[in-house]
C-alpha cells in the first residue's frame, strides 16, 4: 500500500463510535496498524457516554438490572444513576474493555454481537435493558 494517509484529515473526520479497547492486541494480531499520531484530537470525544449495569449484579443476582445502571464519560469517574432516563438510553454505548475482535465485528455489523449483562440486541443495535 503506497498511500500515505494525512493524519490531520483522519482525526477531523466523523467518528463512527467510541469504545475502550487494548490497541496493542489489535496490532499484535494484525487487526490494525498504527499510521501516525496527532495532538489534535478535538473535543467530540468528551461527549461519549458509556453505560453498564453495576457489578453488584454478580453478588445479588435477584436485583433487576434495569435499576442499577452506571454511566461514565472518558477520563471521568463512574456515576451510579439507577434507572436510565430517556436521554441516557439514547446516548450510551457499552462500557468496559472491548476485545479487538468485537471492535472489528462492530465495524462490519454496526453492533456488538455478543451478549453482556444489561444489554440486548434489538433491530441490529445494542440497546440497554431498561425494564
Amino acid at each position: 500500500m503506497d498511500y500515505k494517509p494525512n493524519i490531520e484529515e483522519i482525526v477531523k473526520d466523523e467518528v463512527e463510535f467510541y469504545a475502550h479497547t487494548i490497541l496493542k492486541f489489535g496490532i499484535v494480531f494484525n487487526a490494525w496498524y498504527k499510521v501516525g499520531t496527532s495532538k489534535n484530537i478535538g473535543d467530540e470525544y468528551k461527549e461519549a457516554l458509556f453505560g453498564d449495569i453495576s457489578p453488584i449484579i454478580y453478588q445479588k443476582p435477584d436485583i433487576n438490572p434495569a435499576e442499577i445502571w452506571v454511566i461514565s464519560k472518558i477520563n471521568n469517574p463512574h456515576i451510579f444513576v439507577g434507572r436510565l432516563n430517556n436521554e441516557y438510553k439514547k446516548k450510551i454505548t457499552m462500557g468496559g474493555v472491548i476485545p479487538y475482535v468485537d471492535i472489528i465485528n462492530r465495524l462490519k455489523l454496526g453492533y456488538y454481537k455478543y451478549k453482556t449483562p444489561g444489554w440486548k440486541i434489538e433491530n441490529d443495535k445494542n440497546v440497554p435493558i431498561t425494564e
